[in-house]
């Protein structure tokens, strides 16, 4: 998978929760005169605009979680035909995978975007108690009073926005949401294809790619490592460690690609010599075969 190919998907649920964040923000823009009637009808709009917003983020779940398995079982052959492999295994157990990485993906993304109707209600809540404080000390009938209340609306969405919040509890802007999550999932289902496939073979060993212009200190730590994707080869970090450590974070782009010890053998004993070379330079990184080689020692 690309990068062209990953922007333009990203794009397609950027583009929603931007629609979704300009329809939020103009629903509460409209309180007017900050009456409990006028905010129950505000709520109703909202909780229309969300459930779209739910209804067509699943859809590309559906769609596009699908379509990087499956890309990333199919970029994976290019590596495994080396050894004589020509088709791709996809069982019941790949579609169990499937639907798994979309359900947890749906499951995260449900529960942020009620927070957004949590954190909008709680808004509307906080002008309307402070409409009813400017009526009780008799200032409500002055025009004044509504445009400052008015006023200060408008400033804090200019300032606050509308957010969302992750499962992490941090807040973010609606479109850099969805942004991130469209990039960490897409990546995260890419990676597991690859992974399936190579179990599917038999195979149990992986290695992290890396690429040029990765600033992240804990990615530089595992980028061009060979990990065991089961844990029990206790020559090699497993996968899970590599996980724990951070790799593979939200936004991350690195991929994981088979790794099959017969191809360095097979160059040490000279055999099929010219293999071994196409398989080393077909290689993403050009720093894999000298952190190899430190595994080795």
């Amino acid at each position: 998978m690309n990068e062209k190919t990953l922007n333009k998907k990203v794009r397609g649920l950027v583009k929603l929760f931007l629609v979704a964040s300009r329809e939020v923000r103009e629903s509460v823009l409209s309180f007017d005169t900050f009456s409990i009637i006028e905010k129950e009808r505000i709520l109703r709009e909202l909780d229309e605009c969300l459930r779209r917003l739910t209804d067509k983020s699943d859809s590309w779940y559906e769609s596009n979680l699908r379509s990087a398995y499956r890309l990333g079982s199919h970029d994976v052959m290019e590596y495994l035909q080396r050894i004589g492999v020509k088709n791709i295994i996809y069982t019941q157990e790949d579609y169990d995978t499937v639907s798994q990485l979309v359900d947890r993906s749906k499951k995260f993304t449900h529960e942020a975007i009620s927070g957004v109707k949590r954190n909008t209600s709680r808004v509307l809540d906080d002008f309307t108690i402070k409409r009813i404080q400017q009526i009780i000390s008799k200032q409500g009938t002055e025009i004044g009073t509504l445009k400052e209340l008015k006023g200060e609306l408008l400033d804090y969405m200019k300032e606050k926005g509308v957010t969302i919040k992750d499962s992490a509890g941090r807040n973010w802007k609606l479109d850099r949401y969805a942004d991130m999550v469209a990039r960490t999932d897409m990546m995260n289902s890419y990676n597991q294809g690859v992974v399936n496939q190579i179990l599917h073979r038999g195979g149990d060993l992986a290695y992290i790619t890396e690429y040029s212009g990765c600033r992240c200190e804990i990615c530089q730590e595992w980028e061009g490592k060979i990990v065991s994707i089961s844990g029990k080869d206790e020559r090699y970090p497993s996968l899970e460690d590599a996980y724990a450590e951070g790799m593979f974070h939200p936004n991350c782009k690195h991929r994981l690609r088979p790794f099959h010890e017969e191809f360095e053998e097979k160059k040490e004993n000279d055999i099929f010599g010219d293999l071994y070379e196409t398989q080393m330079k077909g290689l993403e990184s050009s720093g894999y075969q000298r952190k190899y080689m430190e595994h080795k020692r």
